[in-house]
């Protein structure tokens, strides 16, 4: 499930790729191929292999990437195919922290990889999402 809009007045974020906005937006899904003609045909979002990643892809849309995509395998057994939103923080460890004390839960504890350091965690209502403190370029 996923959901689409078209703007008006409110064209979207206006912060992103900082410390507390949106960072990316990765699909997990049994199926990369199928998905991503889905989403091309859709809304033009091309897929090139990421260079250095195994089972890894990069969305594009004009050229520029704006999202990710991975196979389900990665995955606990029994999860659905779904998107993943990342939102950037300047330490991912005492987010971590702020986190569980506010009644969040940690699915996958912080790790290092080669994008940053990142975790996955849910917020108080069950919804998961990504955290991570990217490698600067």
């Amino acid at each position: 499930m996923f959901g689409v809009w078209q703007p008006g007045e409110f064209h979207g974020a206006r912060v992103v790729n900082e410390a507390g906005a949106l960072t990316w937006n990765e699909l997990h899904t049994s199926d990369v191929l199928g998905a991503t003609a889905f989403y091309g045909e859709a809304f033009g979002i091309e897929i090139e292999p990421m260079e250095g990643a195994d089972s890894y892809w990069e969305l594009r849309i004009g050229g520029r990437t704006v999202g990710g995509a991975t196979l389900l395998a990665n995955d606990p057994p029994g999860t659905p195919a779904h998107w993943l939103t990342y939102f950037a923080v300047d330490d991912v460890d005492s987010t971590v922290d702020a986190l569980v004390k506010r009644n969040g839960t940690v699915l996958v504890p912080p790790f290092d990889m080669m994008a940053g350091r990142m975790t996955v965690v849910a917020d108080p209502q069950g919804a998961p999402f990504a955290m991570i403190k990217p490698t600067p370029l």
